[in-house]
């Protein structure tokens, strides 16, 4: 029983994290983009 809802707990912190990392992932690579964007329309 205990070892079930420690097992329950870490797998929503694990997928809290992923989809975190993910998140973090996709910001930055829009970041990424516009300012590529930005230098390319100014050069």
């Amino acid at each position: 029983m205990t070892i079930t809802a420690v097992d329950s707990r870490a797998a929503r912190n694990v997928a809290r994290g992923v989809v975190v990392l993910a998140a973090a992932l996709i910001l930055t690579g829009s970041v990424m983009v516009g300012l590529a964007w930005l230098v390319g329309s100014w050069t």
